[in-house]
């Protein structure tokens, strides 16, 4: 498989303690738009107005019917992501970090600290 860019996602825990979990982009059509469109979101910082855009059309943001499905687009880096083979130990980790405090792809980064 071949791979055009990696995103790290970098995880805050309750105590502030990070864990970066990393996602490898396909080579594919679709993957190349929606990695267009990611970088676009955060270089500009216009995740924000895609809510806001939302609820102004009287739309709910948490509505699974709004999501146009689940194209592959990219495949979790386990190896990369968690230096354990133990699933629980992963389960663990992501438990103690479900915050998202920034995202990164080549060049292009935005952080999420809203504490």
């Amino acid at each position: 498989m071949k791979y055009i860019d990696k995103i790290e996602i970098m995880l805050r825990g309750r105590t502030g303690d990070l864990f970066p979990y990393y996602i490898d982009v396909l080579d594919n059509t679709l993957a190349h738009k929606w990695l267009d469109t990611l970088n676009n979101l955060l270089d500009n910082g216009n995740h924000l107005e895609i809510i806001k855009w939302l609820k102004k059309n009287k739309l709910d943001p948490d509505d699974p019917k709004l999501t146009l499905g689940h194209p592959k687009v990219g495949s979790v880096n386990m190896t990369e992501s968690f230096p354990m083979s133990n699933f629980t130990d992963m389960q663990t980790i992501l438990k103690r970090h479900l915050d998202v405090y920034r995202i990164r792809t080549t060049g292009h980064e935005l952080y999420f600290d809203y504490r």
